[in-house]
């Protein structure tokens, strides 16, 4: 287990805290099974950490990304990204709230 830095766009905080996002898709890997990263000093554990296609993301964890559709993931990813190549390899990191 390592302590790992991932950081969120603040719109993306909110729904980590609710327990609204458990997942997030980044082009680079953050760290492995096991690692822990906070958000406002709360902990949380990475689940699994997979390389996937930008579409699978997109249509299958929309919801877990703290997003309400396909489409409003695809926007935000074009926001942060720059462009939407829907065969793209990405990193999924799943997590939740660690626990004592």
């Amino acid at each position: 287990m390592a302590i790992v830095n991932i950081r969120f766009r603040k719109d993306l905080i909110e729904p980590i805290l609710n327990g609204r996002k458990t997942c997030t898709t980044r082009l680079t890997r953050h760290g492995n099974k096991g690692d822990v990263f906070f958000v406002e000093c709360k902990p949380y554990v990475l689940t699994s950490v997979q390389k996937v296609d930008l579409q699978e993301v997109a249509l299958c964890d929309c919801l877990s990304e703290g997003f309400n559709s396909p489409h409003e993931f695809r926007v935000v990813w074009n926001q942060i990204y720059h462009g939407y190549d829907p065969g793209e390899k990405v990193w999924r990191h799943r997590f939740e709230e660690a626990t004592a």
